[in-house]
């Protein structure tokens, strides 16, 4: 009863089940698309450089019918959510830097090689059913060194050999950035070469200039080949050079037979020769330096002299038939002319004179000579005296004269009352004053002349009288 009762529904049911597979076939097959590059686009499929910007563009048929609900940028990845489908872009190691949506969007890495996009398309009503797509382009970017030889003395050809890093190998190799070849290494004239490397995928890389130097040549020259110079003298030799070594001779007055500009102090005429090494290449030069006889000057000898008393001094050289010789006095003060060979002199102080004399050839000599100070002639007075009618020591005056004209002598009074005077060159005072005897006690004096070299002398003190 109830079999038959369940009959009527059976047909419904049937039908019910033969609709849903039929939706759900149709789900299926619209995923079922024959070629990835029918999903998207990725444009260029290779790249020489990582300042290389792609695209990537969907153009598959599965489209949401009402627009996006919601876009993520994650960094490596994208996401677009529909209410039908959801995409996820993934740029692996990649950074995308604009577009939204289905695309277009600009992508770039930042290393070489092989690089991946990957498209996942999402059923959101049975997420089981997804569609995976990969793409992939190439970063090719070669770097170029080198190892290299320069020319030398025994092969005037440099070596290169040209080393590709990065990209893809295997590289070809060039030194003039047209002409490629499998060998990398070149033997090369000296000059510029531009290195360049091209790797499988036919990318270049910089190109990188380099120059291979020529052997240099030996650069040796001495500004005056013939020098001149005093006996005793000496002279540095210069030089202008690049040479990596020198060596002198002959040895005989050298300081230093190695020395790029040894000190030459020769006691005869010689000839020098320099012989310059750079690698294995060498130059000579001679230089000859000209020793010309020196002078010998004489100057007069120490001498004490008067005060501001003129005094003559005299130099001259030794050599004779030497003509043109310079003087010159220092110091310069108390001399009439520095630059005479016999000038005359008149000091007040020690002064010690030093004399140069010049050849016409630029020979010198110097000599000295001391003027000192004789002692100043003394007037000697005595300290006391008595005008008692004893016969002694009846008079003041000086106790010498001799050689001294005496011309004013004074005799003051404790309290500055001149007592005595005199012009007169006999200076005699007998203890008086306007006639009458001075009274005992001290008196004092000044007294002044002339030596007989014209030096003035004088003296003050105090003398004490007694009755």
């Amino acid at each position: 009863m109830s079999d038959k009762n369940n009959l009527p529904h059976q047909p419904v049911m049937r039908f019910c089940l033969l609709i849903f597979l039929t939706i759900l076939v149709a789900n299926i097959c619209a995923f079922a698309q024959t070629s990835p590059s029918s999903y998207f686009t990725l444009t260029p499929n290779s790249a020489c450089s990582v300042s290389t910007y792609f695209e990537a563009m969907y153009t598959g048929s599965l489209l949401p019918q009402k627009g996006f609900t919601s876009e993520r940028d994650l960094g490596s990845m994208y996401v677009a959510v529909s209410d039908d489908f959801i995409f996820e872009w993934e740029w692996v190691d990649g950074m995308m830097v604009a577009g939204s949506g289905l695309g277009p969007f600009k992508v770039y890495w930042l290393s070489t090689g092989v690089k991946t996009v990957i498209l996942t398309i999402t059923n959101v009503k049975l997420p089981e059913n997804k569609i995976v797509i990969k793409k992939t382009v190439t970063i090719a970017q070669a770097e170029v060194t080198a190892r290299w030889e320069h020319a030398t003395c025994t092969n005037d050809k440099g070596k290169i050999t040209v080393v590709g890093e990065g990209g893809t190998a295997p590289y070809l190799y060039s030194i003039d950035s047209v002409h490629f070849q499998t060998d990398s290494v070149f033997i090369v004239a000296p000059g510029y070469h531009q290195l360049a490397v091209k790797e499988s995928g036919g990318c270049i890389s910089t190109v990188k200039p380099l120059r291979i130097d020529p052997v240099d040549e030996v650069i040796l020259n001495i500004p005056d080949d013939n020098v001149t110079i005093c006996a005793g003298q000496g002279i540095k030799l210069a030089t202008t050079s690049n040479a990596i070594s020198h060596t002198w001779s002959p040895a005989a007055g050298l300081d230093d037979l190695t020395a790029k500009e040894p000190f030459a102090t020769p006691s005869q005429t010689t000839t020098y020769t320099v012989t310059g090494t750079l690698d294995c290449k060498t130059v000579q030069r001679t230089v000859t330096v000209e020793v010309i006889p020196g002078i010998t000057v004489n100057v007069t000898g120490d001498t004490r002299v008067d005060p501001n008393t003129p005094v003559q001094l005299n130099a001259f050289v030794s050599e004779q038939g030497l003509g043109n010789i310079s003087y010159a006095w220092k110091p310069e003060v108390g001399l009439n002319n520095a630059a005479i060979p016999d000038p005359i002199a008149s000091i007040n102080q020690e002064t010690t004179y030093q004399v140069t004399a010049t050849s016409a050839e630029g020979c010198t000599a110097s000599a000295s000579t001391i003027l000192s100070l004789k002692k100043a002639s003394a007037i000697f007075m005595p300290g006391i005296f008595s005008p008692n009618g004893d016969g002694k020591n009846e008079t003041f005056s000086p106790q010498n004269g001799e050689d001294i004209t005496f011309n004013k002598f004074i005799i003051y009074s404790r309290s500055g009352e001149v007592v005595y005077f005199s012009d007169k060159k006999d200076c005699t005072w007998d203890g008086s004053y306007r006639g009458q005897q001075a009274g005992s006690g001290d008196y004092f004096y000044k007294i002044e002349g002339v030596t007989s070299k014209g030096v003035a002398v004088s003296k003050e003190g105090s003398v004490l009288l007694v009755r």
